[in-house]
């Protein structure tokens, strides 16, 4: 099975309002996909607790992970009962 699976926030460039990549994901974001901060660096996510904006694209980046990941939990227990 691989784990191929890479998360990486977006933000707005100061410069020229162009989104670029993040260095994590705000605490706001990871509420709204229904994470803990504990939960996020749990999973491996980077939280960047400097920033304050928050990105609806971020926002679904982080429920689409949540939902690939227990995607891949179902399926290792489906192959250890099997």
């Amino acid at each position: 099975m691989s784990f191929d699976i890479a998360v990486e926030p977006v933000v707005k460039s100061p410069d020229d309002a162009k989104f670029r990549r993040g260095r994590g994901f705000t605490k706001g974001e990871l509420a709204d996909a229904g994470l803990t901060i504990k939960e996020a660096r749990d999973m491996g996510l980077i939280v960047d607790l400097r920033r304050k904006t928050m990105h609806p694209q971020n926002v679904e980046i982080l429920k689409n992970y949540v939902k690939e990941m227990e995607e891949v939990v179902e399926a290792l227990l489906a192959e250890e009962e099997a």
